[in-house]
């Protein structure tokens, strides 16, 4: 089958599959479409020579690129006596080494410069962006060189070069500190609270044995039924020592030689072992987990709907407004904080107290942040 169509000659096989088409690659530049080769249908691709390559060098060689960046160790960094020195030389770090080694090899030169408000770059309700991203949209910067995470959303309005790192989102804790057990240490299982509670139970429980025993006619009995001279004489083995004893018996299930034989005092002793037990099991579950070298909660899989409101509620608030301050709550406080992997790896360096949790949640990229479809960016993009 063969017929004309809109783009030319179209054919089909007798599969019903195209044959004898070809397919032109085009390149979007800021001049708009160019054609860089064509690839036939049997497979055959050919790529022309165009001058756009070296256009795109020609856009960089020789010129002034505003970069714009961030404080974030170990990336960039003021050096010691920044004080003393003017310009790109009061900065050190990984991305700068890294820029000025992109200076050498494309021929041009930089100056560095810190973003105003500090931050990365985030979307606000009207529309416009923060930090390096907005720098970048609004052309105060040619360049963006940082920690500069590449994501789907500053991809819509940004340009981004390929990743120079490879990385993911990370757990950092605190390492578990041991102490010297100490002589009330088998408290630890439970809050203050708690035991005290158990103890006024303790104390109502024995209260009401003593009265409920006192009160049912099944509790008297007489201990000498043989004797004659003695019918008469009752004895009720709930004493105000006993019945204070009999809870004890219970709690730690010894049991006791007194037995219940009214169906109240039954009652009050068949709650009482079902409390204990339940207290029993707890303490158990909990003491085998404050013997262990390090204490981890995990709770149970939420929709990312769920776990975000749950933080949004917790006060105080689980975010942080830098690294710095995320770190220092790990230290002070039990506190998890999710950081990019290479960031972790490096305090982890600098603080032999803190470690990571697992392995990584995610993959990502740094990559060099530039203005969407300028020119000066394809030198770095390819």
């Amino acid at each position: 089958v063969e017929y004309d169509g809109l783009t030319g000659r179209v054919e089909f096989n007798s599969k019903g599959q195209r044959t004898n088409y070809t397919l032109r690659i085009l390149e979007k530049h800021r001049g708009g479409h160019q054609e860089i080769g064509v690839w036939y249908s049997n497979n055959t691709l050919a790529m022309n020579s165009t001058s756009l390559d070296v256009k795109v060098s020609e856009t960089l060689a020789n010129k002034t690129l505003v970069i714009t960046t961030i404080l974030e160790n170990p990336y960039v960094m003021r050096k010691g006596n920044h004080q003393q020195l003017r310009g790109n030389e009061q900065y050190e770090g990984f991305c700068v080494d890294l820029l000025r080694e992109l200076a050498h090899t494309l021929k041009f030169s930089f100056r560095i410069k810190l973003v105003e408000d500090g931050l990365y770059g985030a979307p606000e309700p009207n529309g416009s962006w923060t930090g390096m991203v907005g720098e970048l949209i609004n052309r105060k910067a040619d360049l963006a060189v940082a920690s500069f995470t590449i994501t789907s959303e500053r991809e819509k309005v940004i340009d981004f070069s390929k990743p120079f790192m490879t990385l993911g989102i990370s757990i950092l804790y605190r390492v578990h500190l041991g102490r010297k057990p100490g002589s009330f240490s088998f408290l630890d299982p439970f809050s203050p609270a708690v035991w005290l509670f158990m103890l006024l139970a303790y104390l109502a429980v024995s209260c009401i044995l003593f009265l409920a025993a006192r009160l049912s006619p099944y509790e008297w009995y007489n201990p000498h039924p043989c004797l004659r001279e003695r019918r008469d004489l009752l004895e009720n083995r709930y004493t105000l020592g006993n019945s204070l004893w009999f809870p004890i018996g219970g709690f730690m299930q010894q049991g006791s030689e007194i037995m219940p034989r009214a169906l109240s005092t039954r009652c009050v002793s068949g709650v009482w072992w079902a409390f204990t037990l339940i207290i029993i099991s707890s303490y158990t579950a909990n003491l085998a987990a404050f013997l262990t070298v390090q204490r981890m909660e995990n709770s149970r899989y939420q929709t990312y709907q769920r776990m975000w409101n749950f933080m949004q509620s917790k006060q105080p608030s689980v975010f942080v407004k830098s690294t710095e301050e995320g770190i220092a709550r790990v230290t002070n406080s039990k506190y998890a904080f999710l950081m990019e992997s290479t960031m972790n790896e490096y305090h982890r360096g600098l603080n032999c107290n803190l470690t990571q949790i697992g392995g990584l949640l995610d993959t990502k990229g740094y990559g060099i942040g530039m203005t969407l479809g300028e020119a000066a960016g394809r030198g770095l993009q390819r």
